[in-house]
């Protein structure tokens, strides 16, 4: 294809910023850390399907990236089963993104055997078996309390929208200024959409976050959101220490 300032501009971000980024997460997924792996996966990727949408020729390597993604996200929320296999195949995924921007950008098209061979890897692991998921009504319960309102998610993996607005839906039934404490001990892993959708309340509800397992921290530290939500190792912990708050406050 002919040079064009906007594809060598987004090649070099891709180059410094992105590939990198997919690297670290890449060797995550072959230690095993499959939850921070894919957080960190998701944000370039995500931004590479976008960006490459709107670029004349390479529509393909956008429709190609959004399939990997959505596969990631069936690993992530665990709706596909997290087999060294279908882990095996999310690497290979995100490794051909790379190699069919690098196609088009070289000869005007992609391998499209090639690319057709991983989506319909894809599409077959994706739709075999898929795990039962708890309805969103079940895993965000509100628990009201005289200090303080708790929000206890039951679920095991918090990523899906339906989840996010399940949790919004009982975020926004709190009025302002209330003490808030999500209780994540029976959530083994937390996404960072459902971090920002916490931490789009931050700013009317004094907000904490307790029991929080290895892979909730990971992402919860890595994206910033302790900036706008305190971490307590347990309720207990939170417990006393608002007492203490209230207590100074009223002294």
């Amino acid at each position: 294809m002919n040079a064009d300032p906007m594809v060598e501009e987004f090649f070099a971000e891709v180059n410094d910023k992105y590939y990198p980024q997919v690297i670290e997460g890449l060797d995550m997924l072959e230690n095993g850390d499959i939850d921070p792996a894919i957080e960190i996966l998701a944000r370039p990727i995500h931004t590479i399907k976008g960006v490459s949408g709107f670029m004349a020729g390479f529509e393909p390597a956008s429709s190609f990236t959004h399939k990997v993604e959505d596969f990631l996200k069936g690993l992530q929320s665990s709706s596909i089963a997290r087999t060294p296999e279908n882990v095996d195949l999310a690497s290979r995924g995100v490794t051909a993104i790379f190699q069919v921007l690098e196609q088009i950008r070289e000869q005007g098209t992609l391998d499209q055997e090639e690319a057709d061979e991983i989506l319909g890897l894809l599409k077959a692991a994706g739709s075999a078996s898929p795990l039962e998921r708890a309805p969103s009504s079940e895993c965000v319960l509100l628990m009201p309390g005289e200090k303080f309102q708790t929000i206890r998610i039951s679920c095991p993996r918090m990523h899906l929208e339906e989840h996010c607005a399940a949790l919004e839906k009982q975020l926004e039934r709190i009025k302002d200024d209330q003490n808030v404490v999500l209780d994540l001990e029976q959530a083994l892993s937390f996404g960072s959409i459902a971090w920002e959708c916490v931490a789009a309340h931050a700013g009317r509800l004094h907000i904490a976050a307790t029991n929080m397992h290895s892979a909730c921290r990971a992402v919860f530290a890595a994206w910033g959101f302790d900036k706008h939500i305190d971490l307590f190792p347990s309720l207990e912990s939170y417990t006393k220490a608002l007492a203490d708050r209230l207590e100074k406050r009223e002294a």
